[in-house]
């Protein structure tokens, strides 16, 4: 018998190798370094393949992640976003590598948001806690429906009408116990 043949043979997107290089400086520490690699290697899909490719998707989650870690968090948002429209198309909502999008654009939504509270608040519920009472800093003598956001540097806490949505859905999921 011959040598054996690949029932599938793989042939990584244009830009790969840039990405291959770019995740391993990123998860090395030096993010900074791995954001042009990451850049060219989506310059090279654009141009070398099909819109709403799959690749382009990879090449577009790995380079907000690198953003995220630098702490570009509206730049790691747009590539996120733009990396789960691309996946969604190609591969369908339920495909298991849109999963990789979505989870980052959600860590990178919390990062940039009042997840403090959220964590607090949630173990505080699942703990059995009876009143959250955290104070929510939103609400102002200049804003006493609770929307001053973005809060001013240095407030001690968080807020907003997105943190009280949030909390409501924890609250709900807590009460579906029932």
């Amino acid at each position: 018998a011959g040598p054996e043949t690949p029932l599938v043979s793989y042939n990584p997107a244009p830009g790969a190798p840039l990405d291959s290089l770019g995740e391993t400086l990123r998860l090395r520490g030096r993010p900074a370094e791995a954001v042009p690699l990451h850049q060219r290697g989506i310059e090279i899909r654009r141009r070398r393949l099909r819109p709403g490719h799959p690749g382009l998707g990879d090449g577009l989650v790995r380079l907000a992640e690198a953003q995220r870690d630098l702490g570009n968090l509206g730049e790691a948002e747009r590539s996120f976003r733009e990396a789960l429209s691309v996946s969604e198309e190609a591969l369908g909502k339920d495909h298991p590598d849109v999963s990789r999008a979505l989870h980052g654009l959600a860590g990178v939504l919390s990062d940039r948001g009042d997840r403090k509270y959220r964590t607090e608040g949630w173990d505080f519920l699942v703990a059995g806690g009876g009143v959250y009472d955290h104070l929510d800093f939103s609400f102002t003598t200049d804003q006493e429906a609770g929307t001053a956001v973005p809060l001013p540097p240095g407030t001690p806490g968080g807020g907003g009408p997105e943190l009280r949505k949030q909390l409501q859905v924890l609250k709900e999921f807590i009460e579906g116990f029932d």
